[in-house]
């Protein structure tokens, strides 16, 4: 997702999303998540829901301030991986 994006902004938020070395699904925030679904655990301190709802408003503020930013495409993309990973949990969408 990195190699998609062309801006400071855009790599930055991936950056904030993804870990080096993660072991689960891509290492991306919306794959924890989801796992923490599987296990019963996304609800509690420490996991991966308060993140994803942060990067969702990040997200979209950026969009709403510039929506013809540079990334779009892939902002899109990652907001879409995100609200999917969040149906179902508490806030989710």
């Amino acid at each position: 997702m990195l190699k998609k994006m062309k801006t400071p902004e855009g790599k930055n938020l991936v950056k904030e999303l993804y870990r080096p070395g993660a072991i689960i699904g891509d290492g991306g925030t919306a794959d924890a998540l989801r796992h923490e679904k599987e296990m019963g655990i996304a609800s509690r301190p420490g996991s991966h829901l308060k993140k994803a709802q942060d990067r969702v408003r990040q997200i979209r503020k950026i969009l709403v301030k510039t929506p013809n930013h540079q990334d779009k495409d892939a902002l899109i993309e990652l907001l879409n991986d995100l609200l999917d990973a969040l149906k179902g949990l508490e806030n989710g969408r």
